[in-house]
């Protein structure tokens, strides 16, 4: 049994969904935790959640951390949920006894294939990572962190309690939204955990963790069977990171943010595919809650002004995708 963890709130259910469902369609017993930033989230996923799906609240993991549950009033909604990542597996480790690790994820991630060669990677160890791995035309990148907080496995083991605590408590006393030197957000402090710790595995699979800002470092070929691989090594997750739907025909997928656009058949398999998996999912949920609105194009509260000059950034970083 496999053991993950996320957390979204309602708005972004259809891409959480997404990625509970890929997960399901790779075959495997797992469990998914998902921590509700809302209640309506959590009442959706309690009436309608599978058995492998685990809704949890998050005022419960704030009662067993009334420390981190202080850091809100000093943080934005988004540097809060920064300061969240070493508290979750803390809080899932010490209520599930009978988990003998704990993944967390990305809730933008999406399987393509299991990712029992991770598990194996780590092996004997306590933590594994995985780079950001930046093209060399923009590794000042690297001032995000060296690492992604986006896939971590965590062993029960001393070893790992001791990195989540040291994470824990440098996140409680800064986690904010800006870069400083050697800070930004919870992650740049991964930069530390391979010299600070023992046990701490970096992944070197080319197939886990590829994403926008990194994939034309690899040869990606897409076979008859519709089967990607990734420097002849079979394809895991991509993370869609930054991925919007802006209108019903037009995807923004941030690829050029980074420097390159995929060619049409690559750019059809990752973010046309993906669309159909997140419009499946919205068909679903529409099903089973027909009076509910459940839609990937966030209405703006920005002005008009705002928007089109966000549009127009789009063109110029050429991040937009005409879909059916």
């Amino acid at each position: 049994m496999k053991y993950f963890a996320t957390y979204f709130d309602s708005g972004y259910l259809v891409p959480g969904d997404t990625l509970f469902r890929s997960l399901k369609k790779n075959g495997g017993e797992f469990r998914l935790f998902v921590v509700c930033l809302d209640d309506e989230l959590f009442e959706l996923l309690c009436c309608h959640g599978e058995p492998e799906l685990v809704p949890l609240r998050l005022a419960d993991i704030e009662a067993f951390d009334p420390e981190f549950a202080a850091t809100r009033a000093t943080r934005s909604r988004v540097e809060y949920y920064f300061t969240l990542s070493p508290v979750l597996p803390l809080y899932l480790l010490h209520r599930f006894p009978e988990l003998d690790s704990i993944t967390y994820l990305d809730a933008d991630l999406y399987f393509y294939s299991r990712p029992e060669p991770l598990f194996a990677e780590l092996g004997d160890g306590a933590v594994l990572i995985i780079p950001h791995r930046f093209p060399a035309e923009i590794r000042w990148r690297e001032q995000f962190g060296v690492y992604n907080v986006q896939f971590q496995i965590y062993r029960r083991d001393p070893r790992t309690f001791a990195i989540l605590h040291w994470w824990r408590e440098r996140c409680l006393e800064w986690c904010f939204d800006r870069v400083e030197p050697a800070r930004f957000a919870d992650q740049k402090y991964l930069d530390e955990w391979p010299e600070r710790f023992a046990g701490v595995v970096v992944s070197r699979l080319p197939g886990a963790g590829l994403a926008p800002w990194n994939w034309s470092n690899y040869r990606l070929k897409l076979g008859n069977d519709g089967i990607l691989t990734v420097d002849d090594e079979r394809l895991i997750f991509y993370h869609f990171q930054g991925f919007k739907l802006l209108s019903n025909h037009l995807l923004y997928h941030n690829l050029g943010s980074y420097g390159k656009v995929m060619n049409a058949s690559l750019l059809t398999f990752f973010y046309g595919n993906y669309l159909a998996e997140l419009r499946s999912t919205i068909a679903r949920w529409r099903q089973l809650e027909p009076e509910r609105e459940f839609s990937l194009i966030r209405k703006s509260s920005r002005d008009k002004k705002t928007s089109i000059r966000n549009l127009l950034s789009a063109v110029v970083h050429r991040n937009l995708m005409w879909v059916k």
